[in-house]
């Protein structure tokens, strides 16, 4: 049975009428609080300071740990600058806490966030009850 749905939240620090009152601390804390806790798929959007929007839709409770997850249901995509989708089995890793293990978001090689997460300008983030509808 899934938990609360994750808060949608749009994070932007650029906007100046938030600059300084947002550290990416406080990012990191608030995708691990509201995403950790949720047991069911999310669909989760970046805005990177390299121009690229992505979204990454994983099948699987999100987790700190050093080993991939997500099932062949797992899907990144890439909308902006190019369009691509990548569907594939063990490709999410994601570990913020576990200091044996690199400390990073990925999405197998398409998509590496580290974990104070400076690449990110937005995240956004949706928890679905519906588990093929991504």
């Amino acid at each position: 049975e899934p938990g609360a749905e994750p808060e949608r939240v749009d994070i932007r620090p650029e906007d100046p009428d938030r600059r300084g009152a947002i550290s990416w601390v406080y990012v990191k804390k608030w995708f691990e609080a509201n995403v950790f806790d949720y047991r069911g798929p999310t669909v989760t959007i970046f805005r990177l300071k390299d121009g690229a929007l992505t979204v990454l839709a994983a099948d699987e409770e999100w987790r700190n740990s050093g080993s991939m997850f997500g099932s062949v249901d797992s899907v990144f995509m890439q909308l902006l600058p190019e369009f691509r989708r990548i569907q594939k089995s063990s490709s999410i890793y994601c570990n913020f806490k576990l200091r044996n293990f690199p400390m990073k978001l990925t999405f197998d090689r398409y998509l590496c966030i580290d974990a104070e997460m400076n690449e990110v300008l937005a995240v956004e983030v949706g928890g679905t009850n519906w588990y093929r509808s991504f």
